[in-house]
């Protein structure tokens, strides 16, 4: 598993080591946010979890800081986050942790759930993955230049597609 989250962290590293400054802020074509923002957003569920002390808080947001704007920031953020797993006990993975999130479509609706801190950087590594799709768009309409295919595709559909491959 600790490869997993390694390599989810790493796919981020290599991916901001190929933008300029420019491109990491630029806003999205339809007004959405920049690569530095969904950046921020995913690092921010990380931290909540690097953080918890018995609470995952994903309500704990960094909205509007450097971080969004400076993409050398969000490397040494991603470092920071890749010591934390290196250092992890395994046994800690199956600790209990309380998880507060707001639910509430319309109106706020804070949640409290129970899970571990395993599952939560399950959830950590499958949202960022998801945000790499978007951050793939972003990038290549910018740049018009391609990138990885594996950049932004969820394990189960990688898995998918080689198990067609094999039947051909």
């Amino acid at each position: 598993m600790y490869q997993h989250y390694l390599a989810t962290l790493q796919q981020a590293e290599d991916f901001l080591s190929k933008l300029t400054p420019l491109q990491y802020t630029a806003a999205a074509p339809d007004g959405g946010s920049s690569i530095g923002k969904h950046m921020r957003h995913i690092l921010d569920h990380f931290f909540a979890i690097a953080n918890a002390d018995g609470l995952v808080d994903y309500e704990l947001r960094q909205r509007g800081t450097a971080l969004e704007a400076d993409p050398v920031l969000a490397l040494a953020k991603l470092a920071q986050l890749k010591a934390w797993l290196k250092q992890l006990p395994p046994q800690q993975l199956a600790q209990s942790v309380m998880v507060r999130s707001d639910i509430g479509i319309g109106k706020q609706q804070l949640v409290h759930v129970e899970s571990t801190l395993g599952r939560e950087l399950m959830f950590a590594c499958s949202h960022a993955i998801h945000h790499y799709a978007t951050l793939k768009q972003l990038y290549q309409q910018q740049s018009q230049q391609l990138l990885s295919t594996e950049f932004g595709l969820a394990p189960s559909t990688a898995s998918f597609l080689r198990q067609q491959q094999c039947a051909r």
